[in-house]
């Protein structure tokens, strides 16, 4: 059996997202948010992930999480740009006993939106 890391995604990596096909091989597990404690950023035609300083109830983003076989991260990285453009970094979820990663942005947020209510959509 192929080893496994969990992944959370909350944008164009989610079902019916412009890149989901990237995700093929990759199990849903559950959808679910963070934590309060995160942000997401609008940086165009897609999402960024940040962590905040603060701990807002309202600072929650949604996504869903996936079983994701090691085999997948370098071209997973490489659709997203890491570790230059966003890197993948541990992210904690609200009801999940999983340690999954998340691609974290690394650029500049000066100027840019947030996201209301913390998800993208990708219809």
């Amino acid at each position: 059996m192929a080893e496994t890391v969990h992944l959370w995604v909350y944008g164009t990596l989610k079902a019916g997202g412009r890149l989901h096909h990237a995700m093929r091989g990759a199990s849903l597990m559950a959808r679910c948010r963070t934590v309060a404690g995160y942000q997401l950023l609008h940086l165009g035609w897609y999402p960024g992930l940040v962590r905040l300083k603060t701990s807002d109830p309202r600072d929650t983003v949604a996504g869903e999480l996936y079983e994701v076989p090691t085999d997948m991260l370098e071209k997973l990285d490489e659709v997203e740009g890491a570790p230059t453009l966003f890197r993948r970094e541990p992210v904690v979820l609200t009801d999940q006993a999983h340690h999954p990663q998340a691609y974290f942005y690394q650029g500049s947020t000066l100027g840019l939106f947030t996201v209301a209510g913390g998800e993208w959509s990708v219809g």
